[in-house]
């Protein structure tokens, strides 16, 4: 009876993520259209943010209790699946992800530097308070430079005009009531997927490692989905880099200033930060070169995703 009863809620979670994952499409195509700023720019500015609020608070808690390093290998993690399984999922709903290649160009080396930085910084197997504030810096100035650098011109036929301050603000609404729901129902999902395996008897390393780090990177997975299947690939490529900036200069730049960050082990935490550099310069440089990313690249970021998994499952 309890079995049933777990799926039941999984399901009606799952259905709710799914539907309130749509509705984030509608409502941010809707507000950017007031902004007059790409699908792009606003995904990668406010959805990132929205859906690494986790992320953010994982951070804050760490360094407050002085264990800064549970956030570093969390954002690390969370990176890596960012630019490979999500952004992979998202490319293969769609068929293909396109991205006019001057976009790309415009923004190619600032973003290669904003996620190199860190793993200079911790290079000498510190990340101090100096180097926290650095990063939230480049992180904001960064933030200013992509509002004001993608803004869009009012269409020709006057339609932006018609979505007034009061549209946009119950857009505005929306968007954090569906945020809500979408970490919300995510949350259901991991816990009732956690009860469903231990109940089974999977071990508990692999419930933290697969049902764990595929919930965390759940909310820009669907969101990622239902906004390439709806024509929208500009946001889902968006929502992929911005979760991977903020977590690896915002978040990082926080938990640093609040608690400096010492590792044993910088070797490994470097390696892992570059590997998220290379990936995300080589989507652009095949964005740049092809003008898109099609299906067979996303499926070879989803092995490389499965590959990365399966490495940290037995290292």
């Amino acid at each position: 009876m309890a079995t049933v009863i777990e799926i039941t809620i999984l399901g009606a979670a799952l259905y709710i993520l799914i539907r309130a994952g749509g509705a984030l499409v509608r409502t941010m195509t809707a507000m950017a259209r007031f902004l007059r700023i790409s699908e792009y720019a606003l995904s990668f500015i406010l959805m990132a943010l929205a859906t690494s609020l986790p992320e953010l608070f994982i951070g804050i808690s760490s360094a407050a209790r002085n264990a800064p390093l549970l956030s570093l290998g969390n954002i690390i993690g969370s990176n890596v699946l960012n630019v490979t399984l999500v952004l992979g999922a998202g490319v293969i709903a769609a068929g293909s992800l396109t991205i006019g290649k001057d976009a790309v160009r415009g923004e190619m080396g600032k973003m290669f530097a904003l996620t190199f930085v860190p793993a200079i910084l911790l290079f000498d197997g510190e990340l101090s308070r100096g180097d926290g504030a650095l990063l939230l810096l480049l992180f904001v100035a960064y933030l200013v430079h992509l509002f004001y650098s993608n803004r869009v011109s009012p269409p020709v036929d006057g339609s932006a005009g018609e979505f007034g301050i009061g549209e946009f603000m119950r857009s505005f609404l929306f968007f954090f009531v569906n945020i809500f729901l979408v970490i919300g129902s995510s949350w259901f999902i991991v816990y009732e997927a956690e009860r469903l395996a231990a109940g089974f008897g999977v071990p508990l390393f692999f419930i933290g490692l697969f049902v764990i780090s595929f919930g965390t990177t759940l909310p820009e997975l669907v969101f990622n989905i239902r906004s390439s299947m709806s024509g929208y690939g500009e946001m889902s490529l968006g929502n992929s880099l911005g979760s991977v900036i903020f977590n690896i200069s915002g978040i990082l730049g926080i938990v640093a200033i609040i608690q400096p960050v010492h590792v044993d082990d910088p070797l490994r935490a470097v390696s892992g930060l570059v590997i998220t550099s290379i990936l995300i310069f080589l989507i652009q440089l095949v964005l740049l070169l092809k003008g898109d990313i099609s299906r067979g690249y996303g499926i070879g970021l989803i092995a490389i995703s499965l590959l990365f998994l399966g490495i940290e499952a037995f290292l």
